[in-house]
């Protein structure tokens, strides 16, 4: 899907959800269960509460 995102001139990444590197770059996120399949939820979740 990240492939076909660039190919239509969209910026698209990927990365941990554990090391994200994003900082004030957005004014909404959109996840659809992604902490299923985080093995440490609780490490990706304190990125987001305290940055």
């Amino acid at each position: 899907m990240v492939q076909k995102t660039k190919e239509k001139g969209i910026e698209a990444s990927v990365m941990s959800a554990t090391e994200l590197t994003f900082e004030d770059e957005f004014d909404a996120v959109f996840s659809n269960a992604v902490l299923h399949w985080v093995k440490e939820d609780e490490k990706s979740i304190k990125i987001f509460l305290n940055p």
